[in-house]
C-alpha cells in the first residue's frame, strides 16, 4: 500500500490510497487535514505519474517567481512532517519548492524534540526527500561502524604501505554533491547516508588527521526506497563527489513496511534482506581509476614501504581478485522503463558531457542474500561481503606506480543475518508484554515464613557474689 498527497488550488487535499492495479481507492481531506506539497512512494511499489488522480498532477518546476508564491509557511512544511511521522513515517518523504532556510528551521524545530530524520537535499530542484530509520537501520549501521570497521581497519594495518591509515566512523552525516559541492549546506546539495567511513592518517606532528572532507566508503539501507532510486543514489556517491567517494555498500529490505506486520488475519509479506557493494566502472585510465593522496608517511614510522612495483608492461594496479569477472555482468539503465533490478552494471549519461556514459559496477555476481523467508536453507550458508583495499586507500604520490598485493577484505556476514532475523521476529511478533492471568487459585506463603528471623536473645548471666 501507497499514498500520494498533494495540494490542490481549491481549500482540499486530494488522496489516493491503492494496493494493486484492480484495487484502490479515493478520499478527499480537509486541507487542515495534512499539508504541505509532499509525495510519498511505497517501497519496490512507485505509483506511476500516470495514476494520479483527475486533476491533480505533479506541476513541473516553478520560475523563481511562482515557487516563492507558492512556498508554504515553516508551519505548515512542520505540520507534514509531523503528520508523517505520526502515520510511522512508513516511506520516504517529498518536499517539494521549498526554501532551504525553510527547510532548516523545520530540521531544527524536530532536533529540539528529539527527532532526527534522515534527508538527502537538491538544491537545484528545492526539494527535500526525508526518511526515518527503522531498528533495523540502527543495528545494520552499529554492525557496519563496528563489526565490519574492525576488519576492514585489521586488514589496513597489515598491508598498509603509506602512513599509518585508519578507518572511523560519522554515522549519518550529510555528503556534498554535485557541481556546488563545498558551499555552505543551505546552497549544497546533499545525501545522507545511513552510515560513513573516513579514512584517517597520522601527520608528521603526530596528530591524527582526516584524510579528505568525505569518507571513502558510505552505507545505505533501503527499506523505504525502490531498487532504482538507491541506485540513482548510488551514482550520486560515486560520480557526484568528486569521486571521493570509492564505494558504497547498499543493504536492501524487502517488505518491511509496517503493514507487512500480520494483523486482522493477515500472513506477513516474505521478508528478503540482501547486500552488495557497489563501485565505479573502470575506465582504463590510472589517473581516473586510481587517483593519488599525499605521502603520509614520516622517519618515526621507519622505511617507507613500496609494495608492488608496476612496469608499462605489467598492467595495471586493477588485476585484484576482488575485481576478477567471476559472473556474466548484464548491464541497464539505472532509471526508465528498460531498468532491471537485478542488473550487474549500471549506466547514466554523464551530467556533465552527453555524449559520455557514466556506469557502477557490482562486486559480487549477485546480491547476496542475508534472509529470505521464501528460501530459508540459504540462511544457514556462510557468507561475506567483498570489499578492496583501494576502496578505502589511493596510491602514495611519492610511490604512484606502487600497488598493494593483498587487496582482497572479506567480511563475515553471519553476525548481521542471524541479528536482522532476529529483529525481523521481533517486529512481527513483539514480546508480551501483559502478565497471563493464573489458571488457578493462587496460594500464598505465610507471613510467619517471611518474617525476620530475630537472632535468639542470650541469656543475662547473674554474678554470685
Amino acid at each position: 500500500m501507497g499514498c500520494q498527497i498533494l495540494l490542490d488550488s481549491d481549500a482540499y487535499v486530494r488522496f489516493e490510497w491503492f494496493q494493486s492495479t484492480e484495487s484502490r481507492g479515493l478520499a478527499t481531506l480537509p486541507r487542515s487535514t495534512a499539508t504541505g506539497t509532499m509525495l510519498v512512494h511505497n517501497h519496490q511499489t512507485q505509483l506511476p505519474v500516470g495514476r494520479l488522480i483527475q486533476g491533480a498532477t505533479v506541476s513541473p518546476r516553478k520560475t523563481p517567481l511562482q515557487a516563492k508564491e507558492e512556498h508554504p509557511p515553516t508551519d505548515d512544511l512542520l505540520n507534514s512532517v509531523l503528520s508523517w511521522l505520526n502515520q510511522g513515517a512508513p516511506d520516504w518523504l517529498h518536499l517539494r519548492n521549498i526554501k532551504s532556510e525553510e527547510f532548516e528551521r523545520v530540521l531544527s524545530k524536530l532536533h529540539s524534540l528529539g527527532i532526527k530524520p534522515r534527508f538527502d537535499w537538491d538544491a537545484e530542484m528545492a526539494t527535500a526527500t526525508m526518511r526515518s530509520p527503522t531498528k533495523l537501520h540502527e543495528y545494520t549501521s552499529g554492525w557496519f561502524c563496528h563489526q565490519a570497521m574492525d576488519v576492514i581497519n585489521e586488514k589496513l594495518a597489515q598491508v598498509g604501505i603509506c602512513g599509518r591509515p585508519s578507518l572511523t566512523h560519522n554515522g549519518a552525516a550529510g555528503v556534498g554533491v554535485g557541481p556546488s559541492a563545498g558551499a555552505s549546506w543551505e546552497f549544497e546539495s546533499s545525501v545522507s547516508p545511513d552510515q560513513s567511513l573516513y579514512l584517517r592518517q597520522i601527520d608528521t606532528n603526530g596528530r591524527v588527521v582526516k584524510v579528505q572532507e568525505a569518507p571513502r566508503i558510505v552505507l545505505e539501507t533501503s527499506a523505504s526506497q525502490s531498487r532504482e532510486h538507491i541506485m540513482e543514489k548510488v551514482f550520486k556517491y560515486l560520480y557526484d563527489t568528486d569521486g571521493a567517494v570509492h564505494a558504497a555498500v547498499i543493504c536492501d529490505l524487502t517488505n518491511m513496511h509496517p503493514l507487512t506486520v500480520p494483523r486482522c488475519g493477515h500472513k506477513a509479506k516474505p521478508f528478503k534482506a540482501e547486500i552488495a557493494t557497489w563501485v565505479p566502472g573502470k575506465t582504463g585510465n590510472d589517473e581516473l581509476d586510481y587517483p593519488l593522496d599525499k605521502c603520509y608517511h614520516h622517519e618515526a614510522l621507519g622505511d617507507h614501504k613500496v609494495g608492488r612495483a608496476l612496469t608499462d608492461d605489467s598492467g595495471s594496479g586493477s588485476d585484484s581478485s576482488s575485481e576478477s569477472d567471476d559472473g556474466p555482468c548484464t548491464t541497464s539503465p539505472v532509471s526508465g522503463p528498460n531498468f532491471d533490478r537485478n542488473a550487474r552494471e549500471y549506466y547514466r549519461i554523464n551530467p556533465k558531457n552527453p555524449k559520455e556514459k557514466q556506469y557502477i559496477y557490482r562486486r559480487s555476481p549477485e546480491w547476496i542474500v542475508l534472509c529470505d523467508d521464501l528460501d530459508p536453507a540459504i540462511q544457514e550458508s556462510p557468507i561475506e561481503l567483498t570489499l578492496d583495499v583501494y576502496d578505502i586507500l589511493r596510491p602514495c604520490s611519492n610511490f604512484p606506480n606502487n600497488y598493494i598485493e593483498d587487496r582482497q577484505i572479506s567480511i563475515p556476514l553471519g553476525i548481521l543475518r542471524q541479528e536482522l532475523m532476529i529483529r525481523v521476529q521481533d517486529i512481527r511478533d513483539p514480546p508480551e508484554t501483559e502478565v497471563p492471568a493464573p489458571t488457578s487459585t493462587r496460594k500464598h506463603p505465610s507471613p510467619k515464613s517471611h518474617a525476620r528471623q530475630e537472632p535468639p536473645k542470650k541469656k543475662r548471666r547473674v554474678r554470685k557474689h
